[in-house]
């Protein structure tokens, strides 16, 4: 993608847009980079997350988002809806950015998207950079919202997905994983948690209450530093705390 096929205004927000990914250093930076393209663009919630794939079963590290609906993410991963879900399957291999309403079959609705669209996101962008780990970009929001910013996005993201993943690279590899001294019984929840089962499923599984669950759900997100269950899940994989 050329410069030189962008408007005056856009080649303004390209450039603006682009020094900040060049100076990313952090999330907050990284967040910053978003709201500068949200003053331009027009979407309801934007998300930055590294994949890295262990025999193909991708770990996902979400590393900035933009006033995304929590329970939209939480399920995706829980659910494990990327199986599925005809936006990711494609953007983890081809450069391109994708809109998503070009996957949508309507005799055959997706469970990724109609998920999204429970949570007013029936239309979005995505785009895919990196090889192994991979970076994925994505805005969201209504059918209107992503068409009209669709042309622009299209021009503009492709720009920024290699310095962006650079600096997602950077930044997962600071992370470093805290010491964690989990106990047996929190290793097991957090099998189950992996799953994808319930709070409700995990009790009966493990013959325990429910606030039970939710006690060593909280014990857990503090050990590991985590802010929900989908987070937990990806720190303790990279820890290989469980498989």
């Amino acid at each position: 993608m050329s410069l030189r096929e962008l408007s005056r205004s856009d080649l303004l927000l390209a450039c603006t847009a682009i020094q900040q990914a060049l100076n990313i250093e952090d999330q907050d930076s990284m967040h910053s980079l978003l709201s500068t393209l949200g003053n331009c663009l027009d979407f309801t919630c934007a998300i930055i997350c590294l994949v890295e794939f262990q025999e193909e079963q991708p770990l996902f590290q979400t590393l900035v988002q933009h006033q995304c609906p929590e329970p939209w993410l939480e399920t995706y991963v829980v659910r494990k809806l990327w199986r599925t879900d005809p936006v990711f399957q494609q953007v983890r291999r081809s450069p391109e950015p994708l809109r998503w309403s070009q996957t949508q079959n309507r005799h055959s609705p997706n469970p990724a998207l109609l998920e999204a669209s429970r949570h007013g996101l029936t239309d979005g962008i995505s785009i895919g950079y990196g090889a192994g780990n991979r970076t994925l970009i994505s805005l969201a929001g209504s059918r209107q919202q992503i068409h009209a910013i669709s042309s622009l996005a299209c021009r503009v993201l492709p720009l920024l997905a290699p310095l962006i993943h650079s600096a997602s690279v950077r930044i997962a590899h600071r992370q470093d994983i805290p010491d964690t001294n989990l106990s047996e019984r929190e290793c097991e929840l957090l099998f189950w948690t992996a799953e994808g089962k319930s709070t409700e499923e995990i009790s009966m599984i493990l013959a325990i209450s429910r606030d039970t669950v939710k006690y060593h759900l909280k014990r857990i997100y503090q050990k590991l530093d985590a802010v929900n269950r989908h987070h937990a899940i990806a720190k303790a994989l990279r820890a290989g705390l469980i498989q």
